[in-house]
């Protein structure tokens, strides 16, 4: 089947087939959930990231054609390019989800070139079986953002939920690295050059940004590199790259009295004037603009 024709799900059409309470289309979440045929969500793309967590009963989905079955303390982890076949519950299920938008991963202040590594990881084991501590925890977490996103006079509001949904995607991000041992589990070699391009990526994006450094480390062609890394996240390298320096250089700008030309000197532009336009082209903004937002 031609991946092209799978239906995206919008914010909007999540908020007809379940009940949701939203910020800005950005963050969606809900614990009222009861996956049922006449959702009609099937081989679909969901446009942003999910996060599950089963309190109670069971659940069956398919994702990239592969069937997971989810039980209590079960979280679940979801990327937007993948393929989603919601399939049932049963009559007792209860847990929550929380969807965000790419847009918002954007702008949270958390250091996501370390946890690339763990995309393929996750790709592959979407399912993790979470301790009665970290169960707990992560219900905090929801009761948390549900409580907050109640508040909507608060002129801070996305601020503070930000804050914490930062906190509770470090938390996963620890919480899979532990049960999955992303390190150990990779023996594909595609997945092994897709992870060690992540780990050099995280160690480099600040003083290389070319696609020929990064394959000549692994010993591959750029033209092969980028093959891998579509298949994997379906994203190419200089996708990554950039993505990595825009979030290192957005909490430059957010978090640190630095000057702009400092900035990009920590980042190895050329100059002031380099690193400017570099900026804008893909935040739409300048560096100053974006300090000032």
């Amino acid at each position: 089947m031609d991946v092209n024709v799978f239906e995206r799900i919008s914010f909007n059409k999540i908020k007809e087939l379940i009940e949701t309470e939203s910020i800005y289309n950005d963050i969606l979440i809900s614990d009222q959930i009861n996956l049922q045929p006449s959702m009609e969500i099937t081989y679909s793309r969901i446009e942003g990231i999910v996060f599950g967590y089963c309190m109670q009963g069971t659940a069956t989905i398919q994702i990239d054609s592969k069937t997971v079955f989810i039980e209590h303390r079960d979280s679940l982890v979801i990327f937007p390019e993948q393929i989603l076949d919601l399939k049932a519950t049963s009559s007792d299920f209860k847990g929550f989800i929380y969807i965000l938008s790419l847009t918002f991963l954007d702008q949270l202040s958390i250091d996501i070139q370390r946890l690339l590594p763990l995309v393929v990881s996750v790709k592959d084991n979407p399912v993790c079986r979470l301790s009665e501590e970290e169960g707990i925890s992560f219900t905090d977490y929801f009761l948390m953002i549900k409580k907050k996103m109640a508040l909507k006079s608060h002129p801070q509001q996305l601020k503070i939920i930000q804050n914490i949904l930062e906190a509770l995607i470090i938390e996963i991000g620890h919480v899979y690295k532990q049960k999955h041992s992303v390190e150990l589990s990779k023996t594909n070699r595609k997945s092994t050059l897709f992870n060690q391009f992540m780990q050099d990526l995280g160690t480099y994006y600040k003083t290389e940004r070319s696609v020929s450094f990064y394959a000549s480390r692994l010993c591959i062609t750029p033209k092969y590199l980028s093959s891998i890394t579509k298949e994997m996240i379906n994203k190419n390298p200089v996708e990554l790259i950039t993505q990595c320096v825009l979030v290192e250089s957005k909490t430059m700008l957010k978090s640190t009295s630095l000057s702009i030309q400092q900035i990009s000197d920590a980042l190895n532009f050329p100059n002031q004037s380099f690193f400017g336009k570099y900026f804008k082209r893909y935040s739409g903004m300048s560096p100053q603009q974006y300090r000032q937002s």
